[in-house]
């Protein structure tokens, strides 16, 4: 791929050459309509070019079968999943380290910040937040959205070219479970680092590691289908603070296009294509489907909310083409106190197949609930 470095920018994230974007904070909206242009255009207009290689994950690393099912993660990358097939139909997306199925974590306030010290960027408390600010033509307007700055990622940072890699620290297959952990780094690759005792600035621009963290799975395949998979995402934290983290997220290959939620109980099978949703089945237990146009193939993510003592706040379903080319989805935990030094986790089930096959399962593992680890 083709990607322009932005001078505007002083270093942002690159953006893709020809991709479509909206306008954000980093790359105002001018800035996206000339990345578009041909590459002797932009530097007509006073763009200064960069090609660089920006690969895909590779889909390499440990694999585990059982059946139909087959999973592969990336050990050179923190053992995010890079391929998860059903009867050799692949899911996932890989287009940089923070797509894959993986588990990423947030924290609410952190409580050490500093200034950012690129020009343009300031940071500030507004009420219990964080914001990011931008200055345009010497005026400082607010973006209007919390920003919080923490965001351990399983895989590594958004500067994917080899050097921003979450660190594999065990990954092995015990039977039929696939586990792996890894110290991650956060995922903003740019973002100015903190003075705290357990992150590790990095040399290379302001990458952070979470030395002292470990982020991972146990993903158990065949559990009670050969359709069905038990995901125990572990998450033990950097420092003691307000955390959630995604259990996991799924980053689906575009051709899934059709989005819904699904609850397991009543079987109501409710079609989000068009408006995307936080999703809390109304019995407690449920989750999101991904599906091709004739649903021929699926996959989705089932689990117990909080209400019935489950692991899972909600599902997040969102609209397919909120990210561009690429779906996704995932079952996020609550908002709780988390101790540093501690491990916890969080207990979902990544079911793939048929549409159908996956309804099918998911009213199984509803109806075997007793037996079934929440």
């Amino acid at each position: 791929m083709i990607t322009f470095i932005c001078p505007k920018c002083s270093g942002e994230p690159h953006v893709p050459f020809g991709a479509s974007h909206v306008s954000t904070p980093a790359h105002p909206k001018l800035h996206m309509i000339k990345a578009k242009l041909p590459l002797f255009l932009g530097l007509f207009l006073g763009f200064s070019a960069a090609l660089s290689a920006a690969t895909d994950l590779p889909r390499t690393g440990l694999t585990k079968t059982k059946d139909r099912l087959s999973v592969t993660s990336n050990t050179d990358w923190g053992g995010a999943v890079v391929s998860y097939k059903w009867d050799g139909y692949e899911f996932v997306d890989v287009l940089d380290a923070g797509r894959e199925m993986q588990v990423a974590a947030f924290i609410e306030n952190w409580p050490k910040f500093q200034a950012d010290t690129r020009p343009g960027k300031t940071w500030k408390i507004r009420g219990s937040s964080l914001y990011y600010s931008t200055i345009f033509n010497n005026k400082d307007p607010f973006i209007g959205i919390p920003f919080r700055p923490v965001n351990p990622n399983e895989a590594g940072s958004n500067v994917s070219n080899g050097h921003h890699k979450s660190v594999t620290t065990n990954s092995y297959n015990s039977g039929d479970t696939h586990i792996t952990r890894s110290k991650p780094m956060d995922w903003d690759g740019y973002r100015w680092g903190f003075d705290d005792n357990a992150i590790q600035r990095f040399p290379r621009g302001r990458e952070i590691q979470h030395s002292n963290c470990l982020i991972g799975k146990d993903l158990t395949l065949g559990f009670k289908s050969e359709h069905a998979a038990q995901y125990v995402s572990v998450y033990d934290p950097t420092t003691t603070g307000v955390w959630r983290w995604e259990a996991p997220t799924i980053y689906m290959l575009n051709h899934l296009n059709k989005a819904y939620s699904f609850d397991a109980q009543s079987e109501n099978l409710t079609d989000r294509t068009n408006t995307g949703i936080s999703f809390k089945p109304a019995s407690g237990y449920g989750g999101c489907i991904y599906a091709t146009d004739n649903g021929s193939r699926a996959i989705g993510i089932y689990g117990a909310t909080t209400a019935v003592g489950g692991s899972i706040s909600h599902f997040s379903i969102f609209k397919p083409g909120t990210f561009g080319n690429v779906q996704k989805c995932g079952a996020v935990t609550p908002w709780a106190n988390r101790n540093a030094n501690t491990t916890y986790t969080a207990r979902s089930y990544i079911i793939a197949g048929s549409l159908n096959s996956v309804k099918t399962v998911m009213r199984q593992l509803y109806n075997q609930r007793s037996s079934v680890p929440k």
